[in-house]
């Protein structure tokens, strides 16, 4: 069975459908982008609603876009199908504002360099084209190679090759002594992670790669870990901290430091939270207060 067949089962002409396979050039995008394309939908939108000249072109003549993301040599793992609705003309300015670019650029990516003066951004609607195979449906990519990462469905045989029995597969949970978190997945955590997360309670630190200064703090409440982190991964990045304000958050590397009794009392954790900054150095040398 082809991807076409599932196109026209759906009474979509493969002929009015441009499929894409992404896989990122930047390599920290690159590492994150299948979480991205799973956990974070508004930032996977973002980043395939412009493009280079040839595929703007393409796009613009498209009623849909089939979306794919290349997670192995020669294979493409199905995202979404969406209706091209309509787009617009943007300059750098104007693409640089929006949101959903702000927090790309923060995984790794260039983006509109302003070598044209301006892109097409497109308003790309979600169908429900088989949304429960998500992450889950793997099509061969077939012949012209990766380079051709933009082609017409009807033009190409996209044979379907598997369908996972689970819905994506997720990074495992690793010890806690190993856990290393950037700020930019922090949004976009695999499930399994959060909930581990979400039982661990303790000291963390916060690393800020531009200077090797560290933060350290304490979870005890809400969902403990993840609950705290999550403070975290708005765009300021600062989580309330003030020797954290004005810092570049992309740069922000968390970590587990010890954990503590569920139960224990927040006064004995903060105590031991203390104990951290002194033996760091954190608030001598680094961003405690």
């Amino acid at each position: 069975m082809q991807f076409n067949d599932l196109l026209r089962l759906s009474n979509i002409d493969p002929a009015e459908v441009l499929v894409m396979r992404h896989r990122p050039t930047e390599p920290s995008l690159r590492e994150q982008f299948f979480r991205i394309a799973m956990n974070e939908p508004h930032l996977f939108r973002a980043y395939q609603s412009s493009h280079f000249e040839r595929a703007e072109k393409q796009l613009a003549q498209a009623q849909y876009l089939a979306s794919f993301v290349g997670q192995s040599p020669g294979k493409a793992t199905f995202i979404a199908l969406s209706r091209n609705a309509s787009s617009r003309s943007i300059n750098l300015e104007e693409y640089w504002s929006i949101p959903e670019n702000k927090e790309l650029r923060a995984y790794g990516m260039k983006g509109f360099d302003g070598i044209r003066p301006s892109v097409l951004w497109f308003d790309l609607a979600d169908t429900e084209f088989y949304p429960e195979w998500r992450g889950r449906l793997i099509v061969n990519w077939g012949e012209g190679g990766e380079r051709s990462w933009s082609r017409w469905a009807i033009d190409n045989t996209f044979n379907i090759e598997a369908i996972r029995e689970t819905i994506y597969v997720e990074e495992p949970v690793p010890d806690w002594r190993e856990v290393m978190v950037r700020w930019n997945e922090l949004k976009s955590l695999w499930p399994t992670w959060r909930a581990a997360l979400s039982q661990w309670r303790g000291i963390y630190h916060i690393l800020d790669e531009s200077d090797g200064k560290g933060y350290v703090g304490s979870a005890y409440g809400t969902d403990n870990i993840v609950g705290r982190w999550t403070t975290y991964a708005d765009g300021t990045g600062d989580g309330g901290n003030k020797k954290l304000r004005g810092r570049d958050p992309a740069k922000f590397v968390f970590s587990i430091l010890e954990l503590v009794a569920p139960g224990m009392p927040a006064e004995e954790v903060i105590a031991i939270e203390h104990s951290w900054i002194a033996r760091l150095g954190t608030a001598q040398f680094g961003l405690n207060s």
